[in-house]
């Protein structure tokens, strides 16, 4: 799995990692059509120009987890690698 923070030089801060969706499929092991209905239902993501899209980890982790508390279909607490 990468990394995900990294040395903001500018700063000298940690800052996260922003994800594709491709990561954010394979970290969470859920489907990109998923990833893709869920932004209608408020999943946070961050435009990127006109095409491109990323993922603060942190932040659709925390939406994922009051999602879960609504839903109860979506289990972030499993055991992933």
């Amino acid at each position: 799995m990468c990394t995900m923070m990294k040395l903001d030089k500018l700063n000298g801060k940690f800052m996260e990692k922003l994800l594709t969706i491709n990561e954010v499929s394979e970290y969470f092991q859920i489907s990109k059509k998923t990833i893709y209905n869920h932004r209608n239902y408020g999943l946070p993501f961050i435009k990127l120009g006109k095409k491109t899209i990323r993922y603060n980890l942190n932040a659709v982790s925390k939406w994922f987890e009051e999602y879960n508390k609504k839903s109860k279909k979506i289990d972030i607490n499993r055991k992933y690698k």
